[in-house]
């Protein structure tokens, strides 16, 4: 398989206005494996070897207006803002099915025949524009946010043979959001906030009968509330969050592969607690704890309605370390260690994945060439080289994780 990737990002920023553009080509064709689904208990699966030629291009541009003011005691800061965003994506894959087992691998023949041409699938047009306000008062101790934004989402699917388009979605929709901030002490804060939003629809992988297939767009709601503790160096974070969501369903019954619907409503509460900062002055932390009750809670029919939502795994912990060496000033050295517990494979919760641990390592060295700051980093992930589940891609299909990887890259200021 080879890809080839273009980006090209800019942007400008000032004290009343910032402004963003981008543009991204993507491209890859030749052979490749899927990931597995229909997968058992005993470690049967399915895996489709294809041609998948695949290109996508897209820009995206942003643009923001603050402006400060004061109404008597109370202080305001207005942001209006603007987004663009526009893919177009084509492909044109061709499969060949086969069995296999994950823990005794079959060796599926090299497909001989040359990539065909990718053909226009979809393309997906996203807009939105946001004003916002954040007052505060009584020296900065409440601070309210409360804005809207308006969201626009357009999505075609065409014929590949012909170019016409087979299905069309041009939605909008206001969507609104508030936080509120109250500062007890000095060091003592409690936070609420809600927030809802318009995401595009997912488009549909190479292993169900409606590959190509865009989602509509569907709105998530959010509502959180915490505490913020700073003592000394150290800050402690403590929420309680509720997510909904619209959730998926495989559907076996056709052929030659399952086909992937949207099924209901998936819901996740949970509770979460971050630590960061610096336990001396050249160690620093940053780590935390999620609990995750994900759950399924509008199906068809209502005969999964209550069960656990697949790839939400109730326990995620993670802890980094930052070292800056005493011999060698500008070098600093980096750990991590992931640990993500059990989770179901499928809505029906028939299948779990299991428990992963992942140790990531590396540094990083800042020095001057010139006049300009330059930053060279190092990091390996995986260090370990541990095969594992990393998580549900979709319901019914595991995701491998990745072997042992080398980083490295350079950052120069200017």
């Amino acid at each position: 398989r080879v890809g080839r990737t273009l980006a090209i990002r800019g942007g400008v920023s000032g004290e009343h206005v910032n402004a963003k553009a981008g543009y991204r080509h993507y491209q890859y064709t030749g052979y490749l494996l899927s990931s597995g689904y229909n997968l058992q208990n005993n470690g049967d699966a399915t895996i489709l070897e294809m041609q998948f030629p695949y290109d996508t291009r897209g820009d995206s541009e942003e643009l923001g207006l603050r402006g400060d003011f004061d109404t008597g005691p109370i202080k305001h800061s207005l942001v209006l803002s603007g987004s663009r965003q526009t893919d177009e994506v084509k492909d044109n894959f061709s499969f060949n099915p086969l069995s296999t087992n994950i823990y005794d691998p079959a060796s599926p023949p090299l497909l001989t025949s040359p990539s065909p041409t990718p053909l226009r699938s979809n393309s997906l047009n996203f807009g939105s524009v946001a004003l916002a306000d954040t007052m505060s008062t009584f020296d900065d101790r409440i601070i309210l946010t409360l804005g809207m934004r308006r969201q626009n989402v357009k999505t075609q699917n065409y014929d590949s043979s012909s170019g016409a388009v087979t299905a069309r979605y041009d939605e909008n929709a206001w969507t609104p959001m508030a936080g509120l901030v109250f500062k007890v002490t000095r060091t003592l804060s409690f936070y609420g906030n809600m927030i809802q939003g318009l995401s595009a629809g997912s488009l549909v992988g190479n292993t169900y009968n409606n590959a190509g297939e865009v989602f509509p767009p569907y709105k998530s709601k959010q509502v959180e509330v915490g505490a913020k503790l700073e003592t000394g160096h150290i800050t402690n974070t403590l929420s309680f969050f509720q997510i909904k969501k619209p959730s998926t369903l495989v559907d076996y019954s056709t052929s030659p592969l399952p086909t992937l619907r949207v099924d209901g409503e998936q819901r996740n509460r949970g509770i979460e607690w971050n630590i960061f900062g610096a336990v001396t002055p050249r160690l620093r932390v940053l780590g935390g704890v999620t609990y995750t009750q994900g759950r399924l809670t509008k199906t068809q029919g209502g005969t999964l309605d209550g069960n656990a939502a697949p790839g939400a795994a109730p326990w995620a912990t993670n802890l980094g370390v930052e070292w800056d060496t005493p011999g060698l000033s500008g070098l600093t050295l980096t750990g991590r260690v992931i640990t993500t517990s059990r989770q179901y494979l499928d809505n029906e919760n028939k299948i779990k994945l299991p428990s992963w641990t992942r140790l990531d390592v590396g540094g990083r060295y800042v020095t001057r060439i010139g006049d300009q700051r330059v930053t060279f980093r190092a990091n390996i992930q995986n260090l370990l080289n541990k095969n594992y589940w990393e998580g549900v891609n979709s319901p019914g299909t595991a995701t491998l994780s990745a072997p042992r990887t080398f980083m490295i890259s350079a950052t120069a200021d200017f």
